[in-house]
């Protein structure tokens, strides 16, 4: 019964490689799956598709509100330029990947949006790639790297990796602190060595920096950026009062944002109402897309083969709820594509399950967390295409760092915590 599921799972992943929209590919396979099943379509459809992708929209909107517009006031008003070039020049350019590295974990530790870094790095990138004579085409690869080594592993941030798990299992976001730190050391150097390999075999290739889209020559000069320590404080103040105060993360985010405006409202001035907006107009389509993958899960987990595909993945697993959780965290956010999107579909689904085994709740939900940042950043992933596009490289010539630092270094990480689960808890 279970192999319709995997039809409608193969039709989502091979569509959303093929560049289809989330919004046609999610109803289609799960009607696909549901068709397989025998059952009534427009039901399924009204009911359990939109029903559930509604329902995400309604928990999890402010979070992805909040995290845009928190990302476009940093980015507008300077302070997320300025964490990265100090950075930049204190570690200097010839360390340029270390530097790149830190500040993008910082910006995402401090709950800036995926999609704000990208914009805020990427003109340091470009300058800095240039002076050490990097090919362009890593600049990707290390994009990706500081954002997934970052948002789920290091315990209190407050980003949607860190917040639905834990929240959905009923932990504090600082769950497990010794297996999430650890395991955001072992990614972090992971990636940094690797992609500083790549850096050194390129050179030995004679590859070199290449501005082929005259981008250096069009960018204006920097404007003056706001002091590097005032610019921590808005991060700061989300971090306390998210893990020490315990405010609700919107809470802790929205004083993060109104931090932000009030502390350079001269950066920002007449730019306010703009940022504002276009920080809104970011979060419809992150939390659509979104939204609309987790509305394929709630077709998919009512059907009668589902339950066969759970027991299937609980045989492999030995019933050893950190390895399960492992496995379908991973298996979910792979055909989804989407980190949130995948921990949603499973926890919805098992979660329940894996808490009645007796687990660990904390252990449980930093597993979910690392887990769901391996295969979710395979071809079709959002992000990676956002970031290959925006960089003007193909996937040919800038997938492969990405799946190692994305894909290959997360589910090493992820195993270890779940090593960790078994010996500590």
């Amino acid at each position: 019964m279970y192999w319709g599921i995997l039809i409608g799972l193969a039709f989502l992943m091979y569509g959303a490689m093929r560049g289809w929209s989330i919004a046609i590919l999610a109803p289609i396979a799960g009607l696909i799956a549901a068709a397989t099943a025998g059952e009534n379509l427009l039901p399924m459809y009204l009911e359990k598709y939109m029903v559930t992708a509604g329902t995400y929209v309604t928990n999890w909107f402010p979070m992805f509100w909040m995290g845009a517009l928190f990302g476009e006031v940093m980015k507008v008003s300077g302070a997320a330029q300025s964490i990265a070039r100090k950075l930049i020049d204190v570690i200097g350019v010839k360390r340029v990947v270390l530097a790149m590295m830190l500040a993008i974990a910082i910006l995402v530790i401090g709950g800036v949006s995926v999609f704000a870094i990208i914009f805020v790095i990427y003109p340091l990138m470009l300058m800095c790639f240039k002076e050490g004579d990097i090919p362009r085409k890593l600049i990707p690869g290390v994009l990706i790297g500081g954002v997934i080594v970052s948002e789920s592993s290091f315990p209190g941030n407050p980003q949607i990796q860190n917040i639905i798990p834990t929240t959905m299992l009923g932990v504090d976001p600082m769950a497990a602190p010794f297996m999430g730190y650890t395991a955001f050391i072992l990614m972090f150097a992971a990636a940094t060595i690797y992609l500083n390999w790549e850096v050194k075999k390129a050179k030995d290739r004679g590859e070199g920096f290449v501005d082929d889209r005259n981008e250096l020559a069009l960018m204006a000069q920097d404007k003056e950026l706001p002091n590097f320590l005032l610019s921590l404080l808005p991060i700061i103040l989300i971090m306390v009062l998210l893990n020490v105060v315990k405010f609700h993360v919107v809470v802790s985010m929205t004083a993060g944002i109104l931090l932000t405006i009030l502390l350079f409202f001269n950066n920002m001035k007449g730019k306010i109402k703009s940022s504002l907006g276009a920080g809104t107009s970011n979060a419809y389509p992150a939390i659509m897309n979104t939204a609309l993958a987790v509305g394929f899960g709630g077709i998919i987990q009512v059907l009668p083969g589902f339950q066969q595909l759970v027991n299937g993945l609980d045989a492999i697993s030995g019933g050893n709820p950190y390895l399960f959780a492992f496995i379908a965290v991973n298996l979910m956010a792979g055909f989804a594509g989407s980190a949130s999107g995948g921990m949603t579909i499973a926890l919805n689904a098992v979660g329940d399950k894996l808490l009645a085994t007796g687990a660990n709740p904390e252990a449980l939900a930093r597993i979910v967390a690392v887990s769901s940042v391996g295969l979710d950043s395979l071809p079709h992933n959002g992000a990676i295409i956002t970031m290959l596009t925006y960089a003007g490289v193909s996937h040919k010539d800038g997938y492969k760092p990405m799946f190692i630092v994305s894909v290959v270094i997360p589910v090493i990480a992820g195993l270890y915590c779940v090593v960790l689960g078994n010996l500590l808890y």
